[in-house]
């Protein structure tokens, strides 16, 4: 499909041009990412020891900077399982929505393709990959995505605390933190669910690994990569210095699934091994707010409004949806098609036939289609086709921002009734740093003190 832009050069001696060769990606073999995918699960089993057997943030520090090293400067942050999301989602869509579709049909006896098949059509394991419409993806870049969120469902998110590189890095910068009040804290947490659907939203319609390329510290471990994501990760990095994990808490889309299976965990972080003495140094010493204080009687106004809000909550939250689904269909299509490049090219192969520039071939890109030999009908109906998932893209992801918003403002109108200091489970990181400060905490604090 591609095409020399410039003809080649005429040389008066016998010197003929090499045959042009193109570099392999740069893929990681099968054996690599398996042990890249052991690493990952080994440090996973020392996380929940660190966390919830031995109660240490010293250990939970070390394995931190060990994280740092092997899966920040080592493997160059790649593979890992917040990357991953977009690999793994897009399939699993894929595979619900074909075997929907495949048990619809079936039940009202509409003959398929896949009739000879005794398993509905959707993503198929093949040796190391598995196979959809969307693409190859690879099983260790499944299990990367899967093992931190059933870790987190048993234990809590662990994963975040040292495991993770990109939460490690800012885990180690994080010297003296200051507490966000909880309503700034409260409303830029839900801009991680935000970026959650754009990332799954422009892996699934063709566009960029959106959350890759806003990585702001692949740059960082890898020594290279674009000016303007350097400048974000080295911001990220200054912020974290004031601003405990900014990328983390409000971010970070795989923190965000990540925090509802924290949420569910069985065994949930504590701060403390056995009573609580309620003297309040884990509720000013935790830098994400995730120690609950405990709750007082609600007064007879409090009995009486409380579930008056929550009532008209609850009636706000499908004009809430409704009102945002509306406003992305209506804004967002356009922009969307405009950058994926069957649309831009198609834009600019109608700018030459409607005479918009002066000759036809103005573009290297439209000189380099017209030497392909494909009909500039065939072309406006993939651009068409494109316009129209982006639309039906753009429906989803607006419902998901109204579902985000809606549930955020119902958790917010909710009262809940504490006797004594708790975690919040789908806040907390497991940084450990409750453990240190706890006087009922057993640890020997022999090392300097970590804040």
């Amino acid at each position: 499909m591609a095409a020399p832009r410039n003809p080649p050069p005429v040389f008066e001696s016998e010197y003929t041009l090499p045959d042009t060769e193109t570099p392999l990606p740069n893929f990681r073999t099968p054996t690599e990412n398996y042990l890249a995918l052991g690493l990952y699960a080994a440090a996973l089993v020392s996380a929940v020891l660190a966390v919830h057997y031995y109660r240490s943030r010293r250990a939970v520090f070390l394995l931190a900077v060990g994280s740092v090293v092997v899966f920040g400067f080592v493997l160059q942050g790649c593979p890992c399982p917040v990357g991953s999301l977009q690999n793994t989602i897009p399939v699993f869509f894929e595979s619900i929505g074909t075997g929907v579709e495949w048990i619809w049909n079936t039940l009202r006896g509409i003959p398929t393709e896949q009739d000879s098949q005794t398993v509905p059509p959707g993503a198929t394991l093949s040796g190391t990959t598995i196979s959809g419409t969307t693409g190859l993806i690879s099983v260790t870049a499944v299990l990367l995505f899967s093992l931190p969120l059933l870790v987190a469902l048993f234990y809590g998110r662990v994963f975040c605390g040292a495991v993770c590189p990109l939460g490690a890095v800012q885990e180690l910068v994080a010297i003296k933190p200051l507490r966000l009040p909880a309503w700034i804290d409260d409303g830029l947490g839900t801009l991680r669910f935000v970026f959650l659907g754009l990332g799954v939203l422009f892996a699934q319609v063709g566009l960029w690994f959106l959350i890759c390329r806003f990585d702001p510290f692949v740059g960082l471990f890898r020594m290279s990569g674009f000016f303007s994501i350097l400048v974000f990760g080295f911001a990220i990095l200054l912020l974290g210095l004031i601003v405990a994990r900014p990328f983390c808490r409000f971010l970070c889309p795989y923190g965000a699934l990540l925090g509802l299976c924290g949420s569910l965990a069985a065994k949930k972080v504590s701060v403390t091994p056995g009573e609580c003495s309620k003297c309040r140094l884990c509720e000013e010493i935790c830098p994400v707010n995730a120690i609950r204080p405990p709750t007082t009687d609600p007064t007879p106004e409090e009995r009486f409004i409380g579930p008056l809000r929550l009532l008209i909550l609850f009636l706000a939250a499908p004009l809430i949806v409704v009102a945002l689904t509306g406003i992305a269909a209506r804004l967002l299509p356009g922009p969307l098609a405009s950058m994926h490049p069957d649309v831009r090219l198609a834009e600019r192969v109608l700018a030459e036939d409607s005479r918009l520039v002066d000759t036809t071939g103005y573009f290297a890109e439209t000189k380099a289609f017209q030497i392909t030999g494909q009909t500039n009908e065939s072309l406006y109906r993939r651009a068409e086709s494109v316009y129209g998932r982006m639309r039906h893209a753009a429906v989803f992801f607006g419902a998901w921002c109204g579902i985000v918003f809606a549930v955020k403002l119902i958790s917010l109108g909710m009262r809940r009734r504490r006797t004594d200091y708790r975690v919040d489970p789908g806040r907390c990181v497991a940084c450990g740093r409750c453990f240190w400060y706890c006087p009922n905490q057993k640890e020997k604090r022999v090392l300097l003190d970590v804040r």
